[in-house]
């Protein structure tokens, strides 16, 4: 009630509720995201701390992880924003906890909203930490795809909503690197049946991704490197590097095509044009002329 009517002059109760460790989950992330909206910064220090001392559910508890999660990302929210120290941040995320794979929880989206009310450098920071929690090694039974961390699923959105507003407003702005990880990540996201294209933006990302590229260029670079030194077969090579980088799943038309950003060729058509002889970054050139039916250096989108 004091959230949705703006009643501002209750801020201090919002504070007490946030902080107090006697009062529900759900309730205490209410206050959070009321004291978020109402843009009063003074208890954000004390509801951080309130956060990183309050007992979080065991790892095996994914029955109460939903509400535990929710008042993590309603913490995050209110409190990251207003200046709080980003090491606090980290501290709290590393507390969030797994969460049952049937269970269609929304933190997630409140994480979006978290990254929606940063900064645009403030983002490349995020995306730098989601990333580290969220992406594991890579994994060689999945083409060398990056793994999924189970307890950190729910950053699947969050992370997927910092690439997009990054491409779309400061793509010049962040490392290459960076970006590359964070895409291939999205990639490897994008297949796996615990999550949705509602849960991670994933069409938003795909409309992004169609005009640049240049950077569908470099992910492919980077992948045909990652099995070019040990592997002889170019047909091989190619299907581990390039096949995984699809943001729809086979058998869904409808949203296959939502989510299209590569021309859509059989893989076994684009190996044979590949180049005969030449060196590794001639053939993955070739590939991309073959996968976009067009030159690296062209202006057109595809």
């Amino acid at each position: 009630m004091i959230r949705f009517g703006g009643m501002s002059t209750l801020v201090p109760e919002l504070g007490t509720i946030a902080c107090d460790q006697g009062e529900k989950l759900r309730v205490r992330a209410e206050a959070c995201f009321a004291l978020s909206d109402l843009n009063d910064t003074t208890f954000a220090q004390a509801v951080m701390d309130a956060a990183l001392l309050a007992d979080a559910p065991e790892h095996e508890d994914t029955q109460s992880a939903p509400s535990w999660n929710l008042f993590v990302a309603s913490a995050l929210s209110y409190t990251m924003p207003a200046g709080v120290p980003i090491l606090d941040g980290i501290a709290l995320t590393d507390r969030l906890r797994r969460e049952a794979r049937n269970y269609a929880s929304a933190t997630s989206h409140y994480l979006e909203e978290f990254v929606a009310r940063l900064t645009v450098p403030e983002i490349g920071n995020w995306l730098r930490i989601f990333l580290r929690f969220a992406k594991g090694q890579r994994d060689p039974n999945r083409d060398m795809m990056p793994a999924r961390i189970p307890r950190f699923r729910a950053l699947g959105q969050a992370i997927c909503h910092c690439i997009n507003t990054l491409l779309v407003e400061d793509p010049a702005g962040i490392p290459r690197s960076l970006l590359l990880e964070a895409l291939e990540f999205a990639f490897s996201i994008a297949k796996n049946p615990d999550y949705s294209p509602r849960e991670t933006g994933l069409p938003a990302l795909a409309r992004t991704l169609r005009a640049l590229p240049d950077l569908k260029h470099d992910l492919i670079t980077m992948r045909m490197a990652l099995f070019s030194q040990n592997e002889k077969n170019e047909y091989w090579i190619a299907h581990q590097a390039i096949d995984p980088l699809k943001l729809g799943r086979s058998g869904d038309a409808t949203r296959s095509s939502r989510l299209k950003i590569f021309e859509g060729l059989p893989i076994s058509w684009r190996i044979a044009r590949l180049a005969g002889k030449g060196s590794w970054h001639l053939r993955a050139r070739a590939n991309w002329r073959i996968k976009f039916g067009r030159n690296p250096s062209a202006t057109r989108h595809d």
